[in-house]
């Protein structure tokens, strides 16, 4: 679905923002008015594939992608359609190995069995899976001589089964299969553009989008805890992050008009950005233990427990729902001083207006989070050819990132209200002793949460 990508490799123009990195324009692809198409495959199994570094063959080790794409004219000179699909179909094996030999793993699964039979703690081979599909396709639309509407949409569906909880899982992990899940995740963005010819000079894009991510991020284990065993590091159970529900709507609206003078292209414009995040995290609610050594598990001798209370209501409901607006408007000129010398300034503002937490009552600063609304950007930058085997580039600006809706989650959950997280750091009396692997249903006795 790409027909051309471009990296701007000078100085960023006061029409891009929201990002202190670089700049890369994707151009998507068309249908025209001859009827073309074509299609892909990659293949690769295991019998092309070596063993790894370790000695071990990579078995039920597959990967195929493939696809292919279509377009062309529903109405000749008047209407394009353009449609593509990209697939894959992977398996990978990982390997759980924990350093352990056969008697000390023994005396590990023994003891696990007494309280967890459930758990998949073995060391062996897995196999993990990362399936997608993704859709794209794009309708060109003409309105008449001087414009023209292009709707395109992008769908995707992901999955990965089998160490979900760690999208990078290959090779060899000390994580039990108890610990790792799965994850999925469908997004769609819908964008519908007018371009417009006004005059011999003038020209105007107008564009909205629409866009959803759904991401759902599951543990083998749902009944915990986390137990954390270091020297050797083992995993197993629950993980402390687990499960994640995110839910993720976008709005945008953009505007840009161009205006060609003899030596002088000017531009201005605005951009418009609403974005909803629904999240369901409940960290540390099933508690996490620490061992300081397999026999310290073994003897169920703790040295660390850490968990969280009350931090959502009953069933996987969002304790997170939160939308950040963020606006721009830029002006900017690119001057032809002459055959070898062109001048690109201007000056872009932007503003961040964040979501207000519920806060807590007894401390009115957590019901606050500022907005960010002085962002004043001016962009500079030079391109001098003295010759025509030679270009001198020069940029300088300023440049703001927007804030991570991430940040905004402990003002939400964190403030001495939704939710409690208590540390048990034992002395030398044994208070831990012989609880694991309980989860604790409540503060225990004699401790109060202040609000």
């Amino acid at each position: 679905s790409v027909q051309e990508f471009q990296v701007v490799t000078s100085g960023i123009m006061p029409e891009f923002g929201r990002s202190g990195g670089g700049l890369v324009n994707v151009v998507t692809k068309s249908g025209t008015n001859n009827w073309r198409g074509g299609a892909h495959l990659y293949a690769r199994n295991e019998s092309l594939t070596s063993e790894d570094p370790f000695g071990r063959e990579q078995t039920e080790f597959s990967s195929y992608q493939f696809g292919g794409n279509i377009g062309g004219p529903i109405q000749r000179n008047e209407t394009f359609l353009f449609a593509s699909a990209d697939l894959q179909d992977f398996a990978i094996p990982y390997f759980v190995d924990y350093d352990l030999d056969e008697a000390d793993f023994a005396r590990l699964q023994a003891y696990v069995q007494q309280f967890r039979p459930d758990w998949a703690i073995r060391q062996t081979r897995y196999e993990r899976t990362n399936d997608t599909v993704v859709l794209f396709g794009k309708l060109d639309q003409s309105l008449g001589q001087d414009s023209q509407l292009s709707i395109r949409a992008n769908y995707s569906d992901h999955e990965t089964i089998g160490g979900g909880t760690d999208t990078n899982l290959q090779g060899t992990t000390t994580a039990s299969n108890s610990s790792l899940g799965d994850q999925t995740e469908k997004t769609l963005s819908v964008v519908a553009q007018v371009t417009s010819v006004l005059g011999e000079r003038a020209f105007n894009e107008f564009r909205v989008q629409y866009a959803y991510d759904d991401l759902d991020r599951l543990s083998n284990d749902l009944q915990g805890p986390d137990t954390d065993i270091r020297g050797p590091f083992i995993q197993l159970g629950r993980r402390f992050f687990m499960p994640i529900f995110v839910d993720e709507k976008k709005w945008q609206v953009q505007n840009n008009f161009s205006y060609l003078f003899d030596d002088h292209d000017i531009k201005i414009g605005f951009d418009i950005e609403s974005d909803q995040t629904s999240e369901f995290f409940a960290g540390f609610a099933a508690g996490e233990y620490r061992f300081n050594s397999l026999d310290r598990f073994l003897e169920n001798r703790p040295s660390f427990l850490l968990q969280s209370f009350g931090t959502t209501g009953n069933g996987f409901e969002p304790n997170f729902d939160a939308r950040q607006t963020v606006a721009a408007a830029y002006v900017q000129d690119s001057w032809r001083v002459n055959n070898q010398l062109t001048v690109n300034y201007g000056l872009r503002w932007e503003g961040t207006f964040n979501p207000t937490p519920p806060g807590n009552p007894a401390r009115p600063v957590t019901q606050q989070i500022p907005d960010d609304t002085d962002n004043f950007q001016p962009r500079l930058g030079f391109a001098y050819a003295p010759d025509d085997d030679t270009v001198f580039r020069a940029s300088a600006g300023l440049f703001y990132s927007r804030t991570p809706t991430l940040l905004f989650f402990n003002p939400f959950t964190s403030v001495g209200i939704d939710g409690v997280g208590i540390f048990f750091i034992p002395g030398f009396g044994g208070e831990l002793d012989g609880i694991w692997p309980n989860v604790l249903p409540g503060l225990p006795p004699g401790i109060t949460a202040e609000q």
